[in-house]
Formats: structure tokens, C-alpha cells, sequence
């Protein structure tokens, strides 16, 4: 389960930099962009080091660093099983994942609720295709009694760009919740998008916003 990415919920870090002024001192050099560069402005998420743009459902929350780290916290809690070595090898994959954004509908907690979120994974090997990290996530999934896989792995095209989907029926505080998830690997990282909900119609918009998601032609 190395290269397992555990789809869970995820977040972003908006990206500062800084010039120095003409005459004054040379500045140190740039940083290098990190994972969680990210612009979100008119409803509109932008990864600047993954090249992707997402248009996101009006009048939704993006949810800060202790909210997000709360809700990785219970997704994580909800794939565990009664096997000790498969709850260790989640612990330890949801410890690798990189949150890059988690919007919803309600603040965390409220009832019907709705998200849509992306992470990033590091993969070991150049070779890791999306189709083995969704095979992963099906195993580390139902290996719960209580998930119910909803549809299968199959590839979908968004936007010119190929994505791994899967479909599962979790159980998280008490509660059923439909969640699926598209899986791409980008710069040697596995994307997973995903989209949650118990109410059909905000799922359908989670969904919708998914369809959006747009990589630069570099990246392609």
C-alpha cells in the first residue's frame, strides 16, 4: 500500500511572493513553487504548480487549515476496519496526502451538507498509473463492512484529460454518505478529486464542478 492515495478531504495554502523595488538590493532568489500554490478568486480555483483550474458552486465555504485537518481526521476514521494492519497503512498514507482545497456547501458539521475536495499523493515510482491508485483505494475501502462500492473503477475524459473513477457508499457519524472520487497523476503525484454528499441534488452540483476541471495545455 505504498503508493496508496487515501481520498479523504483536502485544502489549500494561498500563494504570497514578493519583488524588490528598482535600486534597492538584489532579492534572494524565488522559492520553488510548492504543491499549495493556489488562487481562488471569482469562484475559481487555480493550482499553479499542478496547471489546473476548477469553477467551483457560488456561495460555498472553503474550509480552513484546523477545519480540514478535522475532516481528514473523520474521513480517515471511517475507512478503518477491524484489521490492525490495514488501519496502520492508513494512518500512514493519510499522514503523505497533501490537502490542496475542501469547499462546502455548510460549515463543517452542519447538516446536509455537501464537498467537493482535492489532495495530492507522492508516488514512488514513475510507473504508478491512476488505475492502480483507485484499485488501492477500492481495497483500503471495503475492507470496512460498512462501505458499499456504489460503481466501479472506469475511465472517464474531462476536458481532454483522462481520470480513474470510482463510487463508494461510506458511513461517517452515523451517517451514509455518497462519495466518488476522480483520480489523474500529475509531476509524479496522484490527484484525487472528490465530491460528497447525502443530498442528491447538492451531490449533482459537487458533481457539475468536477466536469470543469480544466489542466493547462502543458500539462496535458
Amino acid at each position: 500500500m505504498r503508493n496508496l492515495s487515501l481520498t479523504i478531504f483536502a485544502g489549500c495554502l494561498m500563494f504570497l511572493s514578493g519583488v524588490s523595488a528598482l535600486g534597492q538590493a538584489p532579492a534572494a532568489p524565488p522559492r520553488p513553487m510548492s504543491l499549495t500554490d493556489s488562487t481562488l478568486s471569482n469562484n475559481v480555483f487555480r493550482n499553479h504548480f499542478f496547471g489546473f483550474s476548477m469553477e467551483l458552486p457560488e456561495n460555498w465555504h472553503r474550509l480552513d487549515r484546523e477545519d480540514i485537518e478535522t475532516a481528514k481526521n473523520i474521513g480517515a476514521e471511517s475507512i478503518k476496519a477491524n484489521d490492525a494492519k490495514a488501519n496502520a497503512a492508513v494512518e500512514k498514507a493519510s499522514a503523505g496526502v497533501v490537502p490542496l482545497l475542501l469547499y462546502t456547501k455548510e460549515p463543517l458539521g452542519a447538516g446536509g451538507n455537501a464537498a467537493v475536495g482535492i489532495e495530492a499523493y507522492k508516488q514512488p515510482s514513475k510507473f504508478v498509473t491512476a488505475k492502480m491508485i483507485i484499485e488501492g483505494t477500492k481495497s483500503a475501502y471495503l475492507k470496512n463492512p460498512s462501505t458499499k462500492l456504489i460503481e466501479d473503477s472506469r475511465m472517464v475524459v474531462i476536458n481532454g484529460r483522462e481520470f480513474q473513477t470510482m463510487a463508494f457508499e461510506i458511513e461517517v457519524l452515523q451517517q451514509r454518505v455518497p462519495i466518488r472520487f476522480y483520480i489523474t497523476i500529475a509531476k509524479g503525484y496522484s490527484l484525487a478529486f472528490s465530491v460528497s454528499s447525502s443530498d442528491k441534488v447538492l451531490l449533482a452540483k459537487a458533481d457539475a464542478a468536477l466536469q470543469t476541471v480544466r489542466f493547462d495545455a502543458r500539462q496535458q
